[in-house]
Parts: C-alpha cells; sequence; structure tokens
C-alpha cells in the first residue's frame, strides 16, 4: 500500500524521486530531484499538436512527391542503363531532362503554390538545377555507377520547398 501511493505521488508529479527515498531512508541521488511529468500533461505550448508531430512525419503531399520522385528516378535509371558507357549520351540526356522534370512536377508544383516560398515555375527551375548538379556532381568512375534514389529526390524537392 505505501509503494503503491509512492508510485502514484511519482507519477501524479507531486513528489520526486528523491523525496521517496528519503521516507524509506534510502540515500539520494543524482538526477532524481526533478518532478516526472505524464506525457498526457505536458502543457501544449511544450509540445507539438498531433497536427503538427504528422505533417513532421508525413505532409500531405508526400505521396504525389514520392510518386514524381519514382517516376523521375526510374527514367534516369532506364536512360543511363540504355546509354551504358556513353558519357556524351548521358551529357545529352540531362541537358534534355529539365523539360521531363517540368512535365511531371509542374503539377505538383502548381497544386502546391501557396506552400513554396517563391512561384511553382521558380520552384520547378530550381529543383531541376539543385537535382541535375547532384546527379553530375556525383564522384563516378563510371556512368554506371550513377546513383539515382527516390530518397534523394525526395530530400531535394523537400530542400528547396523549405528554402534551403
Amino acid at each position: 500500500e505505501r509503494f503503491a501511493a509512492y508510485h502514484t505521488a511519482l507519477q501524479d508529479g507531486w513528489m520526486n524521486r528523491n523525496e521517496v527515498r528519503q521516507l524509506e531512508e534510502l540515500e539520494t541521488q543524482a538526477g532524481l530531484d526533478e518532478f516526472l511529468v505524464p506525457n498526457n500533461m505536458v502543457h501544449s505550448d511544450v509540445m507539438p499538436s498531433a497536427g503538427d508531430v504528422m505533417e513532421e512525419i508525413s505532409p500531405p503531399e508526400q505521396p504525389l512527391v514520392e510518386s514524381v520522385a519514382e517516376r523521375m528516378a526510374s527514367n534516369e535509371r532506364k536512360t543511363i542503363e540504355r546509354l551504358g558507357e556513353d558519357v556524351e549520351g548521358v551529357a545529352s540526356f540531362y541537358s534534355e531532362y529539365p523539360k521531363f522534370i517540368e512535365r511531371v512536377l509542374m503539377p505538383l508544383a502548381k497544386m502546391m503554390d501557396s506552400q513554396l516560398n517563391c512561384g511553382a515555375d521558380d520552384f520547378v527551375r530550381e529543383f531541376t538545377k539543385r537535382h541535375i548538379d547532384k546527379q553530375l556532381g556525383q564522384m563516378i568512375n563510371r556512368v554506371g555507377e550513377l546513383d539515382v534514389t527516390e530518397r534523394a529526390i525526395v530530400e531535394t524537392f523537400y530542400e528547396v520547398k523549405n528554402g534551403h
């Protein structure tokens, strides 16, 4: 019964762990003077709202961004595979690639226009530049080693969206 009372006092935050130790004639310990606060009792300005947490975890546009990333990555991988070690062919592909990116990304950018730090056209232009610069900037020995991932495309999307 005594321990149940201590448990309640600790859980409800009206005693700290060292106070319980003193009542039990035990030595106090460093780091046990703070009061425990149940997660469901934290003041709302301390913890993010459930909506904020969900938005951080998965923004509403996430499925569309992933779909665009899958389409872009698939297109790049197939083209690079087809071109083999043709460096000039890959350079030509990436010089024409902005048209493809604009075609697949612009509808999403226009839908999100109010959430972007710039207009849809500028967003697509900046995203395209960053993505192609990252791809061409990879340190590779062979064209076939060029790394094309959906994750990198999604990360670039959110870097540009968040103005980083």
